[in-house]
């Protein structure tokens, strides 16, 4: 079926970006560079390449491979091992950034082209006095609360480099980032953050999990396992309803496996999922492993949407010019006004490969996933 071309609307408007962005094309498309932005004027754009793909009369889209569109170091020399990356629901134009273990605990905002626009820093303790700190994060979710508020949600779920005994998540209230601005360094409030505390179930070991989303309109928290089922390309799906978060870190929250879903599409990954996301209104599910990007759409709950549907109804390989061996352990949709998903950012995580690039793909001119 052949769509008519969306344009982009937001309550607020994006700073400058080429056509490529500008029509949301995020994980397939020709290399922006930072001069288009600077001039305003549209970077070339290639037709998505991706075979459309039909599930149950669900729209798949037609996503093109991935392609690098920002320059690298984010302004920041001591970036490296991306772990997450997030959309801001306040800000169009800002993405959210963590590092992975060994780094400091901070937020890193950044351009649709990679451009830096500030580093901020969690502070020592949060709203409950409880320390504030990375000991493995992996994964990044904003969420809009009916209220209006804006939440940044961090998933301190990996195992490396130590053994544990409970894994957490972090709430904070997401900053207010001006697209405009030149790098900044500020230090967020104690209030602004809290820290809560997961365990698994009783004769579960504490698995490493990275990927994790916070479902919108119910604030549940569901982290996935990297690590295949034995004898089996499935991972178990874990839940932290919002209502049981703990602040105590004495009597952690107990996660609830869900589901069990396909966690790779091809035999030869010998892991599942690395990151995820989920669009505002909580629609549309994704998560990545490789150069594989799996999709659901929402059925009443997103539980209901694993059980119904545990190899993903949508999916795409989103290979071009990132090497299929480096994992990568980011997702990020990119959304329009209307919640339609235009495309998606990702990152790499070689280890050899300090500021890796911003990267991106989509479907063309085309909407890839309708609200």
């Amino acid at each position: 079926m052949t769509r008519t071309p969306r344009t982009r609307s937001r309550a607020l408007v994006r700073p400058p970006r080429p056509a490529a962005l500008a029509a949301g094309v995020l994980l397939g498309v020709a290399a922006a560079t930072s001069a288009a932005f600077a001039a305003n004027k549209p970077a070339p754009r290639p037709p998505a390449s991706g075979a459309r793909v039909l599930a149950a009369g669900v729209e798949c889209g037609t996503w093109g491979g991935m392609q690098e569109v920002g320059p690298s170091g984010y302004g920041d020399t001591t970036v490296d091992e991306i772990s997450g990356v997030a959309e801001s629901h306040q800000t169009p134009g800002v993405l959210w950034m963590i590092l992975d273990n060994g780094n400091m605990p901070w937020l890193y905002a950044m351009g649709p082209d990679g451009a830096s626009l500030g580093r901020y820093r969690l502070p020592a303790v949060d709203a409950n006095g409880h320390p504030v700190e990375n000991i493995d994060w992996e994964d990044i979710s904003v969420q809009t609360m009916r209220d209006g508020r804006q939440f940044v949600w961090i998933a301190d779920t990996g195992t490396i480099p130590v053994a544990r005994t409970t894994v957490d998540v972090y709430r904070v209230r997401e900053p207010l980032v001006d697209p405009a601005q030149p790098p900044v360094d500020r230090n967020l409030a104690s209030w602004a953050v809290n820290r809560y505390y997961l365990g698994y179930p009783a004769g579960e070991q504490v698995r490493n999990g990275e990927a994790m989303f916070v479902d919108p309109p119910t604030g549940n928290v569901f982290v996935v396992s990297k690590k295949l089922l034995a004898g089996s390309d499935l991972v178990p799906v874990w839940r932290a309803k919002r209502t049981d978060l703990s602040t105590d870190p004495t009597q952690p929250t107990t996660l609830s496996k869900v589901a069990e879903i396909t966690g790779r599409l091809t035999t030869t990954n010998a892991y599942g999922p690395t990151a995820a996301d989920i669009t505002s209104n909580g629609n549309w599910i994704a998560m990545k492993h490789l150069d594989e990007v799996m999709m659901w759409p929402r059925s009443a709950t997103v539980v209901r949407s694993f059980r119904s549907s545990p190899t993903a109804p949508c999916n795409t390989s989103i290979a071009g010019s990132v090497p299929t061996a480096d994992v990568g352990e980011s997702l990020a949709f990119d959304q329009d006004a209307a919640g339609a998903v235009m495309g998606a950012y990702s990152t790499l995580d070689s280890p050899n490969a300090p500021n890796p690039p911003l990267h991106l793909s989509g479907c063309g001119d085309q909407v890839c996933l309708a609200p």
